[in-house]
């Protein structure tokens, strides 16, 4: 979208939008999920003498400059890469400006009445760096929406997180028409970001090139963690597999899942639908379902997922694989196995009450709410065993579904039009850095977490009573930053707080042995150049919105399975071979330059 026609459809939205960015501290601005828009920023950078300061603060030696940037101040390599993590003297500031943070929280029911300003995270990062943020949140069914209207009148916040799935244009484009900032320009002020992106490039090519989408152009900075490891995958009620004679090692083919399913439905009263399927039907990263060697995760937003056989691209929900996969999918809702009301469970909490209540036995959990809803069940001998991927066949090896990758789907563009760009890039790299890092993975200490009489970090009894219905691992995202929206190094430790911590990491290991080669796997290393970024462009909503509408539907029989093939040509109608063949050819691109 250009600006010029931004500029018309601005007219449409003038009214929903009021004023802000770069506003005085004193204005006592405090932004919650009731804010259908945000404030417009002030002048551009181009014309701000705080930004001029701040570029030069660190570098001139003047005591009257009101900044301590990072610019001048830490070592670098021969490629100009930081060689080290830097650690901040802080305040970066004492000036009184104010920069806003367009969020989201998953969780509204915890905000207090003075919005997400009055939690503890925001006030924590304020003491600790002196840099003013107004976080505006938006609800998570209205940020496209909200986005679209920010984005015609030309007045995004300073800080935008999810404009790489909100924005219609590339990243390029959305730099060349002056709506974000080109992070690398901005280097100076960043350095723990780009540390993280380059100390270990060689071996880690996913993130480096996840971060750099040329060697002189960032547009994001992205979640990040600090240590991997599978944090949500599939567990079952192993006190009734007990009770049927089972245990979770039994579970090996998609026969013993189908058979541990029907002996749930069959033996449990309560649970007449044990398999609590959500609406993405698998997870993005650490997929449970590739044994049929396609990725059946669905996404609204992205196009996708896409893996390669003897080097050829393909896309998942469009080939035989992924007929065969949704056929025994469809077989087991007929047979009563899958909650008829699968479609409208977007995340755990949404099952919740279900899982509480025994009426289900089977489904996606984050290793850090399996204490949560045993402890709340109310059948006291509730337990919940993780359950390893299914194969089709004992000795299977699996070729999708374990790509690593450090980088998240939280995402920040900063606006070209912020009064204070440095400052502001400043205040993001802190959230990398070994202090600013600590802080927003754990948030304060005294609210979800204290310590213990030997000094170890363990999760308080306010954070383990699910105030208001919100387990362990969404109090960390409302409490710490959110690492599925916002930006940062996010510390996987904290996962492992509650009581029975060394169970969960035992889960985690369980979850990830099985037989693995990543041989088709897409590199996430591949990146479109602004040409093939602009020809997807063109057919990408079409084609998420037709994969959602109509995929999904045979999962119930709303689409009865015979109608795959006309399935598969209505998805050739919406130029789905050409943007495959975008594809094929950068992935082809990436392995001539590897080679």
């Amino acid at each position: 979208m250009k600006k010029a026609i931004s500029l018309v459809l601005a007219v449409l939205f003038v009214l929903s939008l009021f004023a802000g960015c770069g506003q005085n501290a004193s204005s006592g601005s405090n932004s919650s999920a009731s804010n259908s828009s945000s404030a417009s920023n002030s002048s551009s950078a181009s014309d701000s003498g705080s930004a001029s300061d701040a570029q030069n603060a660190g570098q001139s030696g003047e005591e009257s400059s009101p900044y301590n940037l990072p610019n001048g101040k830490f070592d670098v390599d021969e490629n100009g890469y930081p060689t080290a993590p830097y650690d901040y003297t802080t305040p970066f500031t004492t000036s009184d400006e104010v920069f806003t943070y367009w969020g989201v929280v998953w969780t509204p029911q915890l905000l207090p009445e003075g919005g997400y300003n009055d939690t503890p995270l925001p006030k924590a990062e304020y003491e600790a760096t002196g840099v003013h943020i107004d976080y505006v949140i938006i609800p998570s069914e209205q940020r496209q929406t909200n986005y679209s209207v920010l984005l015609a009148a030309d007045d995004l916040l300073d800080m935008m997180t999810g404009a790489q799935s909100f924005h219609p244009d590339t990243i390029e484009e959305a730099i060349e028409d002056g709506y974000y900032i080109n992070i690398y320009d901005y280097k100076d002020y960043c350095p723990n970001y780009i540390y993280q992106a380059t100390f270990n490039r060689k071996k880690d090519l996913n993130t480096y090139a996840g971060i750099f989408r040329s060697p002189d152009l960032i547009g994001f900075f992205y979640t990040m963690s600090k240590n991997s490891g599978i944090g949500t995958n599939y567990l079952a009620r192993g006190d009734w597999m007990e009770s049927m004679g089972m245990t979770n090692d039994d579970i090996v083919t998609f026969d013993d899942l189908h058979d541990m399913l029907v002996g749930m439905k069959t033996t449990i009263g309560t649970c007449d639908f044990p398999w609590s399927l959500t609406s993405t039907i698998d997870v993005a990263n650490y997929s449970t379902f590739t044994a049929y060697d396609t990725l059946p995760s669905v996404s609204t937003t992205a196009l996708g997922p896409m893996y390669v056989m003897d080097g050829q691209v393909y896309f998942a929900h469009s080939t035989e694989r992924d007929k065969n996969f949704m056929t025994m999918l469809h077989q087991w809702y007929t047979e009563g196995l899958i909650d008829p009301n699968w479609s409208s469970y977007q995340s755990t909490t949404d099952i919740r009450e279900k899982a509480l209540n025994n009426k289900c036995g089977y489904m996606m959990m984050n290793i850090s709410e399996v204490a949560d809803y045993e402890n709340d069940s109310t059948d006291p001998n509730t337990s919940w065993v993780p359950i390893k991927r299914p194969v089709l066949h004992e000795g299977q090896t699996f070729h999708l579904g374990g790509q690593t990758n450090r980088l998240g789907y939280g995402n920040v563009a900063i606006n070209a039009k912020c009064s204070n760009i440095p400052l502001v890039v400043t205040w993001c790299d802190w959230r990398y850095s070994p202090t600013g890092s600590d802080i927003i993975s754990w948030g304060p200490e005294g609210v979800i977490w204290e310590y213990d009489e030997s000094g170890k970090r363990v999760a308080t009894e306010f954070a383990m009573s699910s105030p208001n219905g919100v387990g362990f691992a969404f109090l960390c995202m409302f409490y710490g930053f959110n690492a599925l929206s916002e930006h940062g190094i996010g510390d996987g430790d904290r996962s492992y707080l509650v009581p029975g911590s060394e169970r969960m990491r035992e889960i985690s290991q369980y979850w990830a042995s099985w037989d693995y080669d990543a041989a088709y796997e897409y590199p996430q290393a591949v990146k479109l150049d602004s040409e093939q970024d602009e020809a997807v462009s063109r057919y990408k909503n079409d084609i998420v919105t037709y994969i959602a509408e109509n995929y999904l539907a045979f999962v119930d029989g709303s689409k009865p399975l015979s109608e795959w093939d006309s399935y598969v040509e209505g998805l050739m109608t919406h130029h789905f071979t050409d943007v495959v063949a975008v594809y094929q050819d950068a992935y082809d691109t990436f392995i001539s330059n590897m080679v």
